[in-house]
């Protein structure tokens, strides 16, 4: 993720867009960056049933989004999970080191 800061991801056959990291570097980093990770977390938390712990990562474009979970103040869980908008269920996928995993 942090290699390509954002992108996307194919998983159980649906698109996936990544949220990025925000980079201040310069202007234009800043514009490719504006929607990261903390700012789409911070919006999904306004949503009904959304996780306290959860840290969003991103989105199907449809509602569902992909999470880590945290397991303490200072750490999230290397399991991805997705949030379903309609039913509020997490389900857990993989880890992130298989999920993102460059073939």
């Amino acid at each position: 993720m942090l290699q390509d800061n954002g992108g996307s991801v194919e998983v159980e056959g649906e698109d996936w867009e990544l949220h990025p990291v925000l980079d201040e570097t310069d202007t234009k980093r800043i514009a490719r960056t504006c929607n990261d990770i903390l700012r789409e977390t911070a919006e999904a938390r306004e949503w009904d049933g959304f996780p306290d712990n959860a840290l969003c990562i991103g989105t199907n474009g449809s509602g569902d989004l992909l999470v880590l979970l945290r397991v303490d103040e200072d750490r999230y869980d290397d399991t991805v999970h997705i949030w379903n908008h309609e039913t509020r269920a997490i389900l857990a996928l993989a880890s992130a080191a298989e999920l993102f995993r460059k073939g």
